[in-house]
């Protein structure tokens, strides 16, 4: 009876240092104390991670007692690494990580613009005195009609309404209109609407 009472008491003890230890707690942004979702949470050496909710929070389980190397890790967030002791009980970690930015490629934007006789290009520039000269009442399309290889058509026939413009057979889906350098046609259809 002394043996099965000693084995007994023996196996207890051993019980609770292999008992499991758990990692608790949130992560959360420097700057506004915002929660952060998705970020990565690894045990350094082991199979364990976990992901952080909605709320900023993780639960890493199944750890045995000792020393261990954590790393948190997110896109537009300095990854940071934490050494922890893993005890019998919770251990409660929260972290703050700091936003940065990704280093990339540079971009080289340059234009350049339509030179009369020098661009070999097609283009026609109204100014203003053209526009004053010619524009009455009619629409755009009909003072644009005015311009080589350009035809002007209305659904009304009056130059009320719809109208489009059809350049050198491109319909105005197919033609860049610009209001001192702006576009003017739609983004969705490349349409333009007068």
């Amino acid at each position: 009876m002394k043996l099965i009472l000693l084995v007994f008491g023996i196996l207890a003890a051993t019980n609770q240092d292999v008992r499991a230890a758990e990692l608790i707690g949130r992560v959360t942004d420097t700057d506004t104390g915002a929660p952060l979702q998705g970020v990565n949470l690894q045990i350094q050496g082991l199979p364990v991670a976990d992901q952080t909710d909605t709320d900023g929070r993780y639960s890493i389980e199944s750890l045995e007692s000792g020393v261990y190397t954590l790393t948190a890790s997110h896109i537009g967030y300095a990854s940071i690494t934490k050494q922890i002791r893993a005890t019998h009980s919770a251990v409660h970690l929260n972290l703050s990580m700091k936003m940065i930015t990704l280093p990339g490629q540079s971009v080289t934007v340059t234009a350049t613009r339509a030179i009369e006789r020098e661009t070999p290009l097609t283009f026609s520039n109204l100014g203003r005195k053209e526009l004053t000269d010619r524009f009455h009442t009619q629409g755009i399309p009909t003072l644009l009609s005015e311009l080589p290889s350009s035809t002007t058509y209305s659904e009304t026939g009056n130059d009320v309404g719809y109208t489009y413009l059809t350049m050198r057979g491109f319909d105005q889906r197919r033609i860049s209109v610009m209001i001192n350098g702006v576009p003017q046609n739609d983004p969705e259809d490349h349409n333009v609407y007068w």
